[in-house]
């Protein structure tokens, strides 16, 4: 039979954290709560086997709700969250009715933790979404290439026949989003690559052609997740 659980904590992110690591443990969460009087209602209807207190709360805080539920529902342990982990806390925490210091949990380094991860994920997203529309942009000024017999002008021309929009560029580090495009001189073009040093970092795609070249390209300066300048990124086919 599968533990029971409650979670109570008013940061949604460590809760959403918590409950991920419970559920992988094989542990079934009943209720998650955003403050003590709320903790105490879901633990009176649903009867847990454990009850997650963040010590802070709004309302009710964690000591509080944890002396109440040892009354109201004496067969449900109680572990308390807390970024203190000193005698006076711990001392507090089983006064209330606590199971044990295994509950005493850095909380907000664990919330920070998990923050720096979903970011990191999250770029990883926009750059992969970003590098899909480079490719897309590729594709359509070969194809305009290929059936016009030309090089186009701007990338506006690809509209509509070769792609239905300049798609969003998004990625935070380069300015924000932006599906504005910033045409550049043959002059940029240094052994058929562009050079860095003469862009202007605009956050916008980048677009040159010569006579031998044509590149579509990303006007940022800054590095991506692999280190590489998204100037000098190539869309994935």
């Amino acid at each position: 039979m599968k533990i029971r659980a409650l979670l109570a904590d008013d940061h949604a992110v460590v809760r959403y954290g918590l409950r991920a690591l419970l559920e992988l443990s094989g542990v079934q969460v009943i209720g998650e709560a955003g403050d003590g009087r709320e903790a105490l209602r879901i633990a009176e209807e649903y009867k847990p086997d454990v009850a997650i207190l963040d010590v802070a709360m709004p309302g009710l805080n964690g000591i509080e709700a944890a002396a109440l539920l040892r009354e109201r529902c004496p067969h449900t342990r109680i572990v308390i969250l807390s970024m203190h982990s000193d005698a006076e806390h711990v001392h507090r925490a089983f006064a209330a009715g606590a199971s044990g210091c295994a509950g005493m949990l850095g909380k907000d380094e664990a919330s920070a933790e998990f923050d720096k991860e979903t970011s990191a994920d999250d770029a990883r997203v926009r750059e992969d979404k970003t590098r899909t529309a480079l490719s897309a942009l590729e594709s359509a000024v070969a194809d305009y290439v290929k059936t016009e017999k030309q090089v186009p002008a701007k990338l506006e021309l690809l509209i509509p026949k070769y792609l239905a929009e300049i798609p969003s560029l998004d990625v935070p580090a380069c300015r924000g989003e932006s599906n504005q495009v910033q045409n550049y001189p043959p002059s940029i073009l240094q052994d058929g690559q562009v050079d860095g040093a003469r862009l202007l970092g605009t956050g916008r795609w980048g677009y040159v052609y010569n006579d031998t070249r044509v590149v579509v390209f990303v006007d940022c300066l800054k590095p991506s997740s692999s280190g590489v300048p998204w100037y000098q990124m190539r869309g994935v086919y």
